[in-house]
């Protein structure tokens, strides 16, 4: 599974810092969802109520559209700079091949 990347700094930074408590919580768990999902940090409409239990989870998300975290999409978010952060599905795909192969010669030998 991929790891999420955040700096020492994250919960600081001014974008973040005057976040609510929900819009923190929708935004850090959004990033979980999308390293697991391999998602390239993309959520759909459809989508996000299984990011996190937040009461207003779509009023929530407006707000990290307004403080420039999410960027709204035709069919729902990006979280911006995601793929600046965080490896892509694609990256992920081939790190885990590689993964696998090389177990499997282990194995052999």
């Amino acid at each position: 599974m991929p790891w999420v990347k955040l700096d020492d700094r994250f919960p600081s930074h001014r974008k973040i810092a005057l976040l609510s408590d929900r819009a923190f919580r929708l935004h850090v768990s959004a990033m979980c969802w999308c390293a697991e999902n391999l998602t390239d940090g993309r959520i759909g409409d459809r989508e996000l109520a299984l990011v996190t239990r937040v009461r207003g989870v779509k009023a929530t998300a407006k707000q990290l559209e307004d403080a420039g975290l999410w960027d709204r999409t035709d069919d729902g978010w990006e979280i911006h700079d995601y793929l600046d952060y965080n490896p892509s599905r694609e990256k992920v795909l081939i790190e885990r091949k590689k993964n696998a192969e090389r177990q499997e010669r282990f194995r052999r030998r």
